[in-house]
């Protein structure tokens, strides 16, 4: 629901395994399906239950794209909504500015990682002077350091039978005492 507590033992905490596309969490970013691109929601709360999620709705505006406007705020169902394209931002993950222009005391930043994405819809980023600021999303953009294609050595089928490329090279005795070492004139 957004609340917060503190002073809660590790030993009471639990992973979350499993999540499917209509899990959202506050400071999620998203869209309506079939919503205009230039509308688009961040996540207050979420009752996981009853499978509905306060959204605070923004509307860009093509003269000042990076300050959005508040709408309205709504309750929505989840299966109404979806991660929206762009804003991808999670605690730890690297950012670039991209639009210095909008706000002129952070001209020198322009790395950072985000610390928090708020359910206000500003993100929290630590640039790499130390200095901590919020953005709105449209100022952003999410620097992915490995390749999400999904690719893993662990999902493919492997069979070693067919594949003899990798298989060392046979010892056949007869061919290695056709072997026999050359020394340079010089070491000699």
């Amino acid at each position: 629901d957004g609340s917060r507590e503190t002073g809660v033992s590790s030993t009471d905490l639990y992973p979350v395994q499993t999540l499917d596309d209509l899990e959202f969490f506050p400071g999620d970013f998203v869209t309506e399906k079939n919503s205009p691109p230039d509308v688009y929601g961040v996540i207050e709360c979420v009752d996981h239950a009853e499978r509905t999620a306060r959204v605070q709705w923004f509307k860009v505006h093509p003269e000042n794209p990076s300050l959005p406007n508040p709408i309205e705020k709504t309750d929505f169902s989840v299966y109404d909504l979806r991660d929206h394209p762009d804003f991808h931002f999670k605690s730890g993950c690297l950012i670039i500015h991209i639009s210095p222009d909008t706000n002129p005391d952070l001209n020198t930043l322009t790395a950072g990682q985000v610390l928090s994405a708020g359910p206000d819809g500003r993100i929290l980023v630590m640039w790499v002077n130390g200095e901590k600021t919020e953005c709105w999303p449209q100022e952003l953009f999410v620097v992915k350091l490995h390749d999400d294609d999904g690719f893993s050595f662990e999902n493919e089928e492997y069979d070693e039978e067919e594949d003899d490329d990798d298989a060392p090279l046979a010892v056949d005795d007869e061919l290695s005492e056709d072997w026999m070492s050359i020394t340079s004139p010089e070491s000699s």
